[in-house]
């Protein structure tokens, strides 16, 4: 589920912020560029230093740091008139994408079975890109049309974004049980390992 609310809120930036932008700056194709070359830019050192971050802070709150990076876009968003004023904003997307990635893919290829990180990745981009950002697409041009941009950037920021937090301590919980199951499990092995050895020594056929 919390693939499909990043996809969801990416899929409103992705699809609606540059139209946001053009329709602010009459119809100037330049700020596009410009909001394109920033987020594209930001992404660089996010992908450095993603890997020492979820190292340091794990992933539960490195996605809570990138839950935090889209309110903040989706709540400048909402207030935005002069769209030059909110370039700055836009290296948030290094957080908001290349941070989310990192996490995802790199929790993925931990947790999988052995020979199914592969498929894994997989279903992590069909539900983020393809069914989240779907939805996305299709909702926002129904809002765009009948309600105004504003209404999406603040169904992001109120909607999706608390959901998100939601969703994020769930997968928190569930990644102390699993690994709980696994300390106990590892824990067991060895009281048996010891045990057969304490066995071994006295066992009268050496």
């Amino acid at each position: 589920m919390f693939l499909l609310d990043a996809g969801i809120n990416g899929g409103f930036i992705d699809g609606y912020l540059f139209l946001n932008v053009y329709d602010l700056s009459d119809n100037g194709a330049t700020i596009v560029s410009v909001f394109v070359a920033v987020e594209t830019l930001s992404e660089i050192p996010l992908f450095f230093l993603s890997n020492s971050m979820i190292k340091r802070f794990g992933s539960a709150v490195c996605l809570c740091i990138v839950v935090a990076a889209l309110f903040i876009r989706d709540m400048v968003y909402i207030h935005m008139e002069q769209p030059w004023y909110v370039i700055p904003v836009e290296t948030l997307h290094g957080v908001t994408f290349g941070l989310l990635l990192a996490t995802l893919t790199t929790y993925l290829y931990t947790a999988a079975p052995k020979g199914a990180a592969g498929f894994m990745i997989g279903l992590l981009t069909a539900f983020q890109r393809g069914i989240g950002s779907g939805i996305a697409s299709l909702a926002g041009g129904y809002i765009y049309d009948g309600y105004g941009v504003r209404t999406i950037w603040k169904i992001g920021a109120f909607g999706v974004v608390p959901a998100s937090f939601v969703f994020i301590g769930i997968f928190a919980w569930f990644v102390r049980q699993r690994h709980a199951v696994a300390v106990e499990l590892e824990d067991r092995l060895i009281d048996e390992d010891n045990s057969s050895s304490e066995l071994n020594k006295y066992s009268p056929v050496q």
